[in-house]
């Protein structure tokens, strides 16, 4: 029974191997090349790209959302969101009222809109909508007033963690 196990195994592990190769051929590529400046950029890429952020009393890990492409795309698509971490949208100019969808997400969100380094106004547990939900069917989400920022955070943190509007966001 080894004897044919063993071949089977070593078998399955090549077609792995070269089905990666073949899915990501410029980051297999980048691997092999140079390991250790691969291995960095993606410990950068995942890490290094995410910055504190303190608000009221909470300290966040939250990823910056400062391009057209990262904007439109936020959360969309993930499972979920860490109770410590977030998503802070940074446009090209402050003092704007920059609408919010809900595109492709499966989870709930609190999203919160930060004017002058407070928080100005939250909207709590904005649900995900219905899977294959139309683009024109989509809610969107606008600030009562224009702000500066946006953060993304799991449902519910601001009432479990107890941020409230005029609460102190540092950046």
């Amino acid at each position: 029974m080894k004897q044919v196990l063993l071949p089977l195994a070593a078998t399955a592990a090549i077609i792995l191997i070269l089905g990666v190769f073949h899915k990501y051929p410029d980051s297999t590529k980048s691997a092999l090349n140079n390991p250790g400046s691969f291995v960095q950029q993606t410990v950068q890429k995942n890490v290094y790209n995410k910055k504190e952020l303190k608000i009221g009393k909470k300290t966040l890990l939250v990823e910056i959302a400062d391009t057209q492409e990262s904007r439109t795309t936020g959360l969309s698509g993930r499972k979920s969101l860490a109770e410590n971490e977030g998503m802070l949208f940074v446009f090209e100019s402050q003092n704007i009222k920059q609408a919010f969808w809900m595109k492709d997400m499966k989870f709930s969100i609190d999203i919160i809109w930060i004017k002058d380094g407070k928080v100005a106004q939250i909207t709590k547990e904005v649900p995900a909508p219905a899977p294959d939900t139309p683009d024109r069917n989509l809610s969107l989400y606008i600030p009562d007033a224009p702000i500066d920022y946006v953060l993304e955070v799991i449902g519910g943190f601001c009432d479990q963690q107890g941020i409230k509007v005029g609460d102190e966001v540092t950046i």
